[in-house]
C-alpha cells in the first residue's frame, strides 16, 4: 500500500492479477473502468507492470514538416510579440508555473487574431475545396506553443481561449506533434500537453527527459519510441481521469519493451500537472517519489 490508499505492484514477468483482472472486467464483462475499480475495491493505478504483448504494433515514422514551412517565422514573430506583453508573462507564471527563461528557451508565444494564409505560402502546397476555391491555411488566435527539435522549430499548436467554438488546442498542418524535452537514456515522464511537458521539465530537468504526445490517443512515433525504450523507467503521467487511465491500460500496459509506472498527480489536486501545480504539488518531489518507486535513486 502506498499513500492515499494506492498500490504498486511490480513483476518481472507475466500477468498481474489486479491489471488482468482490470483489463477482463473492461473487455469480457463490458464495465468501465470506474466500475472495474469499484467491483474491485481499488481507489486508483499506481500499478507497474510487465505483461505479454497481446498486439503487434511496429511505430510510425515521424514525419518533419515540408520543405519551406514557416513555423520558425511564424514562431519567432509571435514570441517576440509575447515578450513585449507583461501581464501575459505574468499569467504564465502565475497559473501556469512557467518561468521568464522557459518561456524564452521554448519560444512560446501569442497570437492575437484569426489569420488566414494561402496554402503553398507555408510551404503545404494546395488544396481546394468541393467549389475549386483553394483552401486557406488557418492561423488561429491564442497561445503559440512550438516543438523545437535541434535549435528548428518542427511544430506549433495553437492554444486557443476556451470561449472560442471549435477545438481548443489547434495543431497547425505540417507539424511533428510529440514533445521530447531532455536526452535519451534517461528516465521518462510522458504526459499529453505541451504545457505541463514544460512546467515538468523546468522543475525536475537535471533527473528526467519528458515527453509530450498531444492527447491521451497518439501512438507513440519512430523517434518518440525509441526515447521510451532506451529509458530506465517511464512514468505515465497522462490525466488523473477515465480517458488517461483507460488509455493506459487497454495499450500502454501491453507495452513488454517499455517499462512503465502508471504516475498520473494524485486526482484530488487535479487532472494533469499544471492543474496539481496550482493547488500546491511540487513537481520535483511528484517527480522524485516517482522515480523512487520506480527504482530509481
Amino acid at each position: 500500500k502506498l499513500d492515499g490508499g494506492l498500490f504498486y505492484c511490480r513483476h518481472a514477468q507475466g500477468h498481474t492479477q489486479t491489471g488482468g483482472t482490470i483489463i477482463y472486467l473492461m473487455e469480457k464483462r463490458g464495465m468501465t473502468l470506474e466500475e472495474a475499480k469499484k467491483y474491485l475495491d481499488i481507489e486508483d493505478n499506481f500499478v507497474r507492470t510487465t505483461r505479454p504483448m497481446e498486439n503487434e504494433w511496429t511505430p510510425k515514422s515521424c514525419d518533419f514538416p515540408p520543405e519551406g514551412w514557416l513555423g520558425n517565422d511564424f514562431v519567432a514573430e509571435c514570441h517576440s510579440r509575447l515578450l513585449q506583453k507583461p501581464e501575459m508573462l505574468s499569467e504564465l507564471e502565475n497559473r501556469r508555473g512557467l518561468t521568464l527563461q522557459t518561456v524564452k528557451e521554448s519560444k512560446i508565444g501569442i497570437q492575437e487574431k484569426d489569420y488566414f494564409i494561402e496554402r503553398h505560402c507555408w510551404g503545404l502546397g494546395y488544396e481546394y475545396r468541393s467549389d475549386g476555391k483553394e483552401k486557406k491555411l488557418w492561423l488561429p488566435a491564442g497561445l503559440v506553443i512550438p516543438n523545437v527539435i535541434d535549435g528548428k522549430v518542427q511544430g506549433v499548436i495553437v492554444r486557443r481561449s476556451a470561449d472560442k467554438e471549435g477545438p481548443r488546442y489547434y495543431v497547425i498542418p505540417g507539424s511533428m506533434t510529440q514533445m521530447i524535452l531532455g536526452e535519451i537514456g534517461r528516465p521518462v515522464v510522458v504526459v499529453e500537453s505541451y504545457l505541463d511537458a514544460l512546467l515538468v521539465y523546468q522543475e525536475a530537468k537535471e533527473r528526467i527527459t519528458v515527453i509530450a504526445l498531444n492527447s491521451c490517443s497518439p501512438r507513440p512515433d519512430a523517434r518518440t519510441h525509441e526515447y521510451l525504450c532506451k529509458a530506465p523507467v517511464i512514468l505515465h503521467a497522462f490525466d488523473a481521469d477515465s480517458a488517461g487511465a483507460t488509455n493506459y491500460w487497454r495499450w500502454w500496459n501491453k507495452r513488454t519493451e517499455y517499462d512503465l509506472l502508471r504516475w498520473p498527480v494524485p486526482d484530488n489536486l487535479g487532472k494533469d500537472p499544471g492543474e496539481a501545480w496550482q493547488n500546491g504539488l511540487s513537481m520535483h518531489d511528484w517527480v522524485t517519489i516517482g522515480l523512487g518507486h520506480g527504482g530509481i535513486l
